[in-house]
C-alpha cells in the first residue's frame, strides 16, 4: 500500500464496516463528480462496500489515476468527511 492511500476508507486505523462503508459511499459519489457517474472505479467502490478483494481492487485502480484527478478526489474527500471548523462555527 502507498503512503498516499492511508486515508479513509484505506486506513488502517479505521476498525468500524459502517463508517468504512459510508467513507467507501462518499469517496464513490467524489470520483463521480470528477470522473463522471460511469468510472468503472465507481462499481468497485460499491463492491467493497461489502468487503473483500474489491477495496484493494479499488485503491489499485485508484493509484492509476493520474495524479491531478486524484489529488483533487482526495481533497474534495477530505473537506467533505473532515470539514474544517472556523471561529464561531458551532454546526
Amino acid at each position: 500500500m502507498t503512503i498516499r492511500n492511508l486515508f479513509g476508507p484505506w486506513s488502517p486505523a479505521l476498525a468500524d464496516d459502517i463508517e468504512r462503508r459510508c467513507q467507501l459511499r462518499c469517496f464513490g459519489g467524489v470520483v463521480a463528480c470528477y470522473r463522471g457517474s460511469s468510472d468503472p472505479l465507481i462499481a468497485v467502490l460499491r463492491a467493497a462496500e461489502s468487503g473483500g478483494e474489491a477495496l484493494d481492487h479499488a485503491r489499485l485502480i485508484f493509484d492509476g489515476l493520474p495524479a491531478l484527478p486524484q489529488r483533487r478526489i482526495i481533497s474534495t474527500f477530505g473537506a467533505v468527511t473532515w470539514p474544517k471548523r472556523g471561529r464561531g462555527d458551532d454546526r
